[in-house]
């Protein structure tokens, strides 16, 4: 890491500590990107709905496979591995 890096990372620290950045840091979240957000989710949550359905719709039996085959993966994947 070049010296330039190293005293970004060291200044962002610092910032990231200091109590006053976090407040206001928390206060821009809670006020302007948590509302901002909640209005993204409810304007696109019914086209993201309707789109799984006709998936669904679409895929029919095979939705129901393809379900199967993610648990599947997914419990391998999460399976706790035993050591050598």
């Amino acid at each position: 890491m070049t010296l330039l890096q190293r005293l970004l990372v060291q200044a962002a620290r610092r910032v990231a500590a200091d109590p006053n950045v976090q407040a206001k840091a928390g206060k821009i979240y809670r006020e302007q990107i948590k509302p901002a957000a909640k209005e993204a989710w409810e304007n696109a949550e019914p086209a993201l709905r309707a789109a799984h359905e006709q998936l669904r719709e679409d895929l029919g039996p095979a939705a129901d496979k393809i379900a199967k085959t993610k648990k599947t993966v997914m419990d391998q994947l999460t399976k706790p591995r035993a050591e050598d």
